[in-house]
């Protein structure tokens, strides 16, 4: 039913890119990036949760709209003035056009601190599960629902082995 681009337009056959996997030129597995990508989206996904960021970015879009349009009346209410009044119009526009400015800026602020609250809430949970961790290996804690499952030969007892220190250090004394 579909012809390639090549038949169709009566082209040469392409030569497509050689492939290159990704960990022969930057160092990364794909499941490093996965795993990146997961952090990522779990980011994205907690940055809607927070109420009243969606209407605050709609304030402040609407602000700056306002102010740019504004703006550009002010700019050519001041071309069809009469000159001594012209600058009082344009210093208001100048305003204006910061104030934009301003709204725009401050958006793009409050987007980046919610992201920085992100990060650092992710960090601190991090933190809090290598803790835990520390905590278990230091206290010797098991956990009694998922038991540690290992596999392998026991090579010597405990009483070998410290027959075997002892055997060492009485030959280090006769030497």
């Amino acid at each position: 039913m579909t012809k390639k681009l090549e038949e169709t337009f009566n082209l040469p056959p392409m030569d497509l890119p050689k492939i290159v996997e990704i960990e022969e030129e930057t160092g990364v597995t794909m499941d490093e990036i996965h795993n990146i990508m997961e952090r990522a989206d779990k980011i994205d996904a907690a940055l809607p949760q927070v109420s009243g960021l969606d209407s605050a970015d709609a304030d402040y879009s609407e602000y700056a709209r306002k102010s740019l349009e504004t703006f550009e009346d002010l700019v050519e209410l001041g071309k069809n003035v009469e000159d001594r009044h012209a600058a009082e119009i344009f210093n208001a526009a100048g305003s204006m056009m910061t104030n934009a400015i301003s709204a725009i800026s401050n958006k793009a602020q409050k987007k980046l601190e919610m992201v920085k609250l992100q990060i650092n809430k992710e960090k601190l949970e991090h933190e809090k599960d290598k803790l835990d961790y520390l905590k278990k290996r230091h206290l010797k804690i098991t956990d009694t629902d998922s038991p540690e499952e290992t596999e392998g030969t026991i090579l010597a007892t405990r009483n070998d082995m410290i027959q075997d220190i002892i055997a060492g250090l009485q030959s280090d004394k006769k030497e």
